[in-house]
């Protein structure tokens, strides 16, 4: 026996429970029943916005009125009504911020190809008393499909940019913590996860079981003072004048400066050896090389010409003093020497320290 109704044919045939459900090698088969009252009733399937439908969702008085519908005349030149859904002038829930006007449309009866389409069912799922399954039974069948969307306007426009507002608000936020403050034992706990986002401070943990593994807080340490550009290219175009090669660490130092700042100055006036026994180290590009020599050999020549004017105005005198003056004038002489000495010594230091 087949039982059809408005297209849906069940198949009846086979003997069964009183509930319908047939044993079938141990497992229990259930057929779908149509609804007490099923007389084959339109009913349409609308999507609805999704904020309309949450607080459609919050309303638990039974029979209230929700909306009003209203389908116009098919005008000349149209196939299909025009069809709006309004919400009540004086709502029994809450209307707040939402829009009031919207425009139902309703969805092709037909394929591309000009075909009916196939709608489907609304179905029914009751429990059953023995908690084995649900009991579906086919409630009514979709008549047509439609999507609702809110009329464009002032409330619309409002909604929108509230809904922007909530989704630009960040959801975490940044605190800085101050270690001198908070204290260098909280700082590393919050690190590795163990105090939660200010939970407690750094004196509460103190008087907790953990007090004791809390170490002093340590103030930073002073941080390298950029000197003036002027300056670090005169301090190091004179470190370049003891020795032609350098280390970056040395200089750095020499210098006290940061290493970043120090590294950006060096590229301006040095560049690094790429290979041969001074790998790794900087020295001066050529046209600062020429420059130096040329200052050092206009400073030698001055030397040399005051050491000249030096030794002659000292002849000149000792032309006119005792001879027994002339050792004391040796001793002069000596000490000039050595003190060049003592020069030339220092600079062997120096290349010793690279």
């Amino acid at each position: 026996m087949a039982d059809e109704n408005d297209g849906f044919v069940m198949d009846m045939d086979k003997e069964g429970a009183e509930d319908g459900s047939v044993e079938n090698d141990g497992q229990v088969e259930e057929f779908l029943e149509l609804e007490n009252g099923y007389d084959g009733r339109k009913i349409w399937l609308v999507k609805v916005p999704k904020f309309l439908q949450e607080r459609w969702a919050q309303v638990q008085e039974a029979g209230l009125h929700l909306a009003t519908m209203r389908v116009y005349d098919v005008q000349p030149g149209e196939t299909q009504p025009k069809i709006s859904l309004l919400l009540p002038p004086e709502p029994g829930y809450d209307t707040s911020k939402l829009v009031t006007e919207y425009e139902l449309s309703l969805t092709p009866a037909t394929t591309d190809d000009g075909d009916p389409k196939r709608l489907g069912f609304i179905f029914k799922e009751t429990p059953k008393d023995d908690h084995r399954r649900v009991y579906p039974k086919i409630y009514s069948k979709i008549h047509h499909e439609a999507s609702l969307r809110p009329r464009s306007g002032p409330a619309y426009s409002a909604m929108m940019r509230d809904r922007q507002a909530r989704a630009d608000k960040p959801k975490r936020t940044l605190k800085l913590l101050d270690e001198e403050k908070e204290g260098a034992g909280k700082m590393a706990m919050m690190a590795s996860g163990f105090v939660q986002g200010g939970a407690a401070t750094g004196a509460d943990r103190t008087k907790g079981k953990f007090g004791g593994f809390q170490p002093p807080s340590k103030k930073s340490l002073d941080k390298a003072t950029r000197l003036p550009r002027n300056e670090l290219l005169d301090l190091l175009f004179s470190h370049f004048d003891k020795h032609e090669y350098w280390r970056l660490k040395g200089l750095r130092e020499k210098t006290a400066q940061p290493e970043i700042y120090l590294k950006e100055v060096m590229m301006d006036i040095a560049v690094a050896v790429k290979s041969g026994p001074y790998t790794g180290y900087w020295t001066l590009m050529d046209v600062y090389k020429q420059a130096g020599k040329e200052r050092r050999r206009k400073e030698e020549e001055e030397e040399s010409k005051r050491l000249a004017a030096a030794s002659s105005t000292t002849t000149a005198h000792s032309d006119s003093q005792p001879s027994g003056s002339n050792a004391d004038l040796g001793q002069g002489q000596d000490g000039l020497t050595g003190s060049a000495s003592a020069s030339d010594d220092e600079d062997d230091e120096d290349m010793e320290e690279v």
